[in-house]
């Protein structure tokens, strides 16, 4: 859904030397941020579209649409321009004027009229969600939530004179007051309302005509199944009276077949009961294998008692002493009486590196807590 609107500039008056007379300035801007009267964003991007919008536009008198006579001149010029002075990138427009009421010309003249106004029309982004104003997934609204309308889609359908100006680089309406914004506001909320109203009814319609098609393949299939049971019924009457026999014969079949299975099922819950007793035994083995093996490396207290029931953690720490145990084999050989060398402290010198390996493997290890 598209809303109208429109932005007043400031322009500058030329007189050809054919005597024509032209009319020059910037009919929008649009940069990053740039929120008009807090409530319009104009993003940059957008202003190509209004160039290609406002190229032959008409130029009237008081966005005048309804009157052959409001019409005093057309748009030949539109470009994509930076404005120094508003240091933002604006449509920059030159349109020729054709004046035939020696009062508007005058007042011109004088600069009496000196500003234009653009008429366009624009698809209302949110600010907060992004998501198209006017859709079910926008669920905000521009009273109740700090929220403004990202421009989208522009499309300038007109310019006009207007009777008074505005800032020289974008304003709405002249600069909207308190009153003026907050009517707007509420005609943005009720628009968004009737948007949603209209939803809801043709949800509403939409939901009773599904209703009805499925109350019709429902009772189309209730039909099916009854004549379904009907026949089988005659099918099974017909067995039952020629194939006695038969019958009893699948039912004893049947039954052995439910007798099997019920086997089958408690076979299945003792295997199911050994298996998780194996794997808890190997689960205990492999407990007490960590737990012997801390305590041969005195690692005990690196071993975490509230993690003993996760294989894959005793996995790891079984691991990780293994190597230890391994690398301390290699590393200190047990000494003999005659190998060992009593330091200054009285302590052999295996049993320093011993101890050294020891804490250099802790502290390696607590990395990994």
């Amino acid at each position: 859904m598209k809303e109208k609107f429109s932005l007043h500039q400031n322009f500058s008056l030329k007189t050809e030397p054919d005597g024509s007379k032209t009319l020059e300035g910037f009919a929008i801007h649009g940069g990053d941020d740039f929120i008009v009267n807090g409530f319009f964003e104009i993003p940059e991007s957008e202003i190509k579209n209004c160039v290609r919008s406002l190229k032959g536009a008409k130029l009237l008198k008081d966005h005048d649409t309804e009157h052959v006579d409001s019409i005093i001149g057309r748009v030949n010029q539109a470009t994509k321009t930076f404005d120094e002075n508003a240091d933002m990138t604006g449509a920059k427009y030159k349109a020729s004027l054709v004046v035939d009421d020696s009062k508007l010309a005058e007042k011109i003249d004088k600069g009496l009229i000196d500003a234009t106004s653009i008429g366009f029309t624009f698809e209302p982004e949110c600010s907060i969600c992004g998501n198209p104003y006017y859709s079910e997934e926008c669920g905000h609204n521009p009273w109740f939530d700090d929220m403004h309308f990202i421009c989208r889609d522009m499309n300038i359908h007109e310019l006009s004179l207007v009777t008074f100006g505005a800032d020289p680089y974008a304003t709405v309406s002249g600069s909207l007051n308190a009153k003026e914004l907050g009517e707007l506001k509420e005609k943005f909320a009720k628009q968004k309302e009737s948007f949603i109203m209209s939803k809801e009814d043709t949800t509403v319609e939409t939901l009773k005509s599904e209703n009805l098609k499925l109350s019709q393949e429902v009772s189309d299939l209730k039909a099916q199944l009854e004549q379904q049971k009907t026949d089988f019924q005659k099918e099974k009457d017909a067995l039952e009276t020629s194939h006695e026999e038969e019958v009893l014969t699948l039912k004893q079949e049947k039954k052995a077949v439910d007798n099997q299975i019920a086997e089958m099922q408690e076979e299945l819950s003792a295997f199911r009961a050994e298996a998780e007793a194996r794997v808890a035994e190997e689960l205990k083995a492999k407990t007490n294998e960590l737990l012997a093996l801390a305590k041969e490396l005195d690692f005990e207290d690196q071993i975490k008692e509230e993690r003993l029931s996760d294989e894959e953690y005793i996995d790891d720490k079984l691991a990780m002493l293994k190597k230890v145990e391994s690398k301390m084999s290699n590393v200190v050989p047990k000494p003999t009486n005659l190998e060992k060398h009593h330091d200054a402290e009285g302590e052999t010198k295996d049993e320093g590196a011993f101890a050294g390996l020891i804490n250099g493997f802790k502290i390696s290890n607590a990395r990994y807590q």
